[in-house]
């Protein structure tokens, strides 16, 4: 499955842990500043939450969804849209 993940991190040690973090829960690629596609096989948005969740802090902000790829709209670059083509 794909997610998309959006992030405020407001502290530069938090947010280096989190992006290890993602590193090592899937295949990430960044589309945007501050937000990020993951594969994730055999999880759930909202356990794929509570695991990041608990690198962040009260004052940080996050939005993690599913993404379908036949319902998703947009204009990104080619490597991105590849990447989708390619994991989902």
């Amino acid at each position: 499955m794909i997610f998309a993940i959006a992030y405020d991190i407001k502290d530069l040690e938090r947010e280096s842990r989190f992006l290890r973090r993602m590193n090592e829960l899937g295949t990430n690629i960044q589309y945007l500043p501050n937000s990020f596609f993951i594969q994730c096989e055999d999880t759930t948005a909202t356990l794929l939450y509570n695991n990041l969740r608990e690198l962040t802090d009260d004052v940080d902000r996050l939005l993690i969804t599913q993404v379908n790829k036949t319902a998703l709209m947009g204009w990104l670059n080619t490597t991105v849209v590849n990447w989708i083509k390619e994991h989902n």
